[in-house]
């Protein structure tokens, strides 16, 4: 292996662990505001949102979204995370969790767009949720 292959290989490996210790960060995240969501919590999920998601929608609105959920299929059984996605543009490091959300009633499938806000901090920037997968954003 040359040098330049060598190089490329470490930086790879570096890149993916990196990488695996971001999605793990957020992952936990992820994982914090479901529990809060089971929880029927949504002054908790609230405290989740970034200062971006709070100035295009106020608090008392994500709260109504996230309580009409569960008011309309009932409570959350079990949800699962099925996909992420991970990008940073102008310095800001993006992760978009898919989950599938299993209530009372009905699945439904959810993507939820976090920002990095500190070392290990992830703040929900958007949040959407749609009984057909096909129809959440790319």
């Amino acid at each position: 292996m040359n040098k330049l292959q060598l190089f490329f290989s470490f930086l790879f490996v570096a890149l993916f662990a990196v990488s695996c210790g971001s999605l793990g960060d957020a992952g936990e995240y992820g994982k914090e505001f479901h529990e809060h969501f089971k929880a029927n919590d949504y002054e908790a999920m609230a405290l989740m949102v970034s200062e971006e998601g709070l100035e295009a929608t106020p608090k008392e609105d994500w709260i109504a979204v996230f309580e009409a959920a569960n008011t309309e299929y009932g409570d959350i059984i079990s949800y699962k995370k099925t996909g992420f996605n991970m990008s940073t543009s102008n310095g800001t490091s993006k992760i978009v969790l898919s989950y599938t959300l299993k209530f009372e009633t009905i699945t439904l499938y959810e993507k939820l767009h976090l920002i990095k806000v500190g070392e290990n901090e992830y703040k929900v920037k958007y949040y959407e949720y749609n009984e057909n997968a096909s129809k959440l954003s790319d």
